[in-house]
């Protein structure tokens, strides 16, 4: 059982090291109506951001691992994965879902099996969530993202 001085000490790290994001909460109850024939989503579409879903765009607060910790994956010296940490208190439990995007400047990442780390009176504490790169149309994603969000 983790201490009630461990999780603060987690929830402090986190709180010190944090900076905000933008994360695409894919609502996966209503898909979009750029799917073609084959159910395939649309990549250029500026509703949903070729997710095939619908989205609702969320800017919060989160830590990540910095690129020369061991967090962090590399092929061919590129980078392929991050680690994000979110506070429970202030980020909505949609905000770390499975395939959610986090967009950060020009970094789109993708989230995989997000985890919920708990207290030992089993409250949520923060969830540390791995990422993959969005390697597939990522630059026709980020104009459309940035036109929706009012930025660049």
């Amino acid at each position: 059982m983790l201490s009630p001085s461990f999780n603060r000490n987690i929830k402090g790290i986190i709180k010190k090291l944090n900076f905000p994001v933008y994360v695409v909460v894919l609502d996966k109850r209503y898909v979009c109506t750029c799917r073609d024939e084959n159910n395939q989503p649309d990549p250029a579409c500026p509703k949903c951001l070729g997710t095939g879903y619908r989205i609702k765009i969320r800017k919060v607060l989160a830590a990540m691992e910095p690129e020369d910790e061991n967090g962090l994956i590399r092929n061919e010296g590129k980078r392929v994965m991050n680690s994000y940490y979110f506070d429970a208190d202030t980020t909505p439990r949609e905000v770390v879902q499975i395939e959610n995007i986090i967009v950060r400047d020009d970094e789109v990442d993708i989230l995989m099996y997000p985890k919920l780390y708990r207290s030992d009176s089993n409250k949520v504490i923060y969830y540390y969530c791995p990422s993959a790169e969005k390697r597939t149309y990522k630059d026709v994603f980020l104009k459309n993202f940035w036109k929706l969000v009012g930025g660049r």
